[in-house]
């Protein structure tokens, strides 16, 4: 019988996998799935444990498993460990299991194909937004929300966010709003306009630059180091941009995360930035993530 430990074991963002004995569906997740952010040192995007068998026990109490097996894979013992009652081939599910929140996924197949065209139905990006939210949950345990410029970003921007204290203005204008933290530096645009944009990678990181080149004392994105791609966001077609920014003058830089995407026939370009010298950053934009992802409009 599984119990619930006092204390959650892991970080809200590692997902565990078990998948001994299938060779390519290790290798289509870290080529297909697993994604590099350059901060400008190289990040990977996720937290991915491929565990050993033997270590089942370690594991449990994770925050998110995930067994992928056929009957002949070395992975098969552990999913009649997690999943006794599995019979047939699909994919099976479970919350709360050794934690409150954990969530447990199975991929069960005749051979390694059969699961790997599971992984490609869309299952791998459900556990990953179970990550996101649990992230965000973390996020919102540990910080309190500035109601005072929650107000007055609504009212004169017509959409708010949960701001969090300690964050202040960077710069207010008509059309676009910033605000930072330090220890780390932490910051956060949101530009939105009328004007017709062009879903265009190359013209959104334009317009990023000519605005942080006013309102960021110059601040440019190293394309070297920066990739985009097309995602949703707030039930929108949306273009994440991310990578590396820089500002040659002042000898900084940092990481960065754009997403642009139309709302209530306005475009909007939502930008979060870290500047944490030799340090890793991306669980720092994660933290960002997840307070824009509170975005409502009037």
């Amino acid at each position: 019988m599984c119990t619930q430990p006092n204390f959650p074991k892991g970080k809200p963002e590692q997902l565990v996998i078990f998948s001994e004995g299938l060779p390519r569906v290790k290798e289509y997740i870290i080529k297909g799935i697993q994604d590099t952010f350059y901060t400008p040192q190289p990040e990977p995007f996720y937290s991915i444990i491929f565990a050993d068998n033997k270590d089942l026990e370690k594991y449990k109490g994770y925050y998110t498993i995930m067994v992928i097996a056929t009957p002949y894979s070395g992975s098969y013992k552990v999913l009649k460990q997690l999943f006794p009652e599995v019979k047939n081939k699909g994919i099976y599910r479970k919350r709360g299991v050794f934690q409150k929140g954990d969530f447990i996924t199975a991929i069960f197949g005749s051979s390694e194909e059969s699961v790997l065209w599971k992984l490609r139905e869309g299952i791998i990006y459900e556990i990953l937004r179970h990550i996101k939210e649990l992230y965000k949950s973390h996020v919102y345990n540990i910080i309190d929300i500035n109601n005072s410029i929650k107000r007055e970003i609504k009212q004169k921007y017509g959409f708010t966010f949960d701001v969090p204290t300690g964050f202040l203005y960077i710069e207010k204008a008509k059309d676009f709003v910033a605000l930072g933290t330090h220890y780390p530096d932490r910051f956060i645009f949101i530009y939105n306009t009328k004007k017709e944009i062009p879903f265009d990678a190359m013209r959104i990181m334009d317009i990023r630059d000519s605005l942080t080149a006013i309102y960021y004392k110059g601040d440019k994105i190293d394309r070297e180091l920066t990739k985009w791609k097309e995602v949703e966001i707030f039930n929108e077609r949306a273009i994440k941009i991310y990578g590396h920014w820089e500002n040659e003058e002042m000898r900084i830089g940092g990481a960065f995360e754009s997403f642009f995407f139309r709302k209530k026939d306005r475009y909007y370009l939502v930008d979060l930035g870290v500047f944490e010298p030799e340090k890793p950053k991306l669980k720092y934009i994660r933290w960002l993530e997840a307070i824009v992802s509170t975005i409502t409009w009037n």
